[in-house]
């Protein structure tokens, strides 16, 4: 998913995010930065 996509939907976006293990989260919030 790209990030403009995930931003644009938000919530379930996030939704999405926490089943990905916590390093990946935390690289895809470091692009979103």
């Amino acid at each position: 998913m790209k990030i403009k996509e995930c931003l644009s939907l938000g919530v379930a976006c996030l939704k999405e995010v926490t089943q990905i293990p916590q390093k990946e989260t935390m690289l895809l919030l470091g692009e979103l930065l």
